[in-house]
């Protein structure tokens, strides 16, 4: 899963706590299973909303 609809999942994830979100609670969120894969393309799909801005 990956497009448009998913960053915006992540966008609404991280835009509300006012607090660090670690990935592992990302993919918790998501209902992604905890694995270090997952947990790997969910910090690489962030950081890439972060350069993006």
């Amino acid at each position: 899963m990956s497009g448009p609809a998913e960053y915006q999942r992540f966008l609404t994830l991280i835009a509300a706590p006012p607090r660090a979100v670690a990935c592992r609670d990302v993919c918790e969120q998501l209902g992604v299973p905890i694995a270090a894969k997952n947990i790997e393309g969910v910090r690489s799909k962030l950081k890439r909303l972060v350069e993006r801005g």
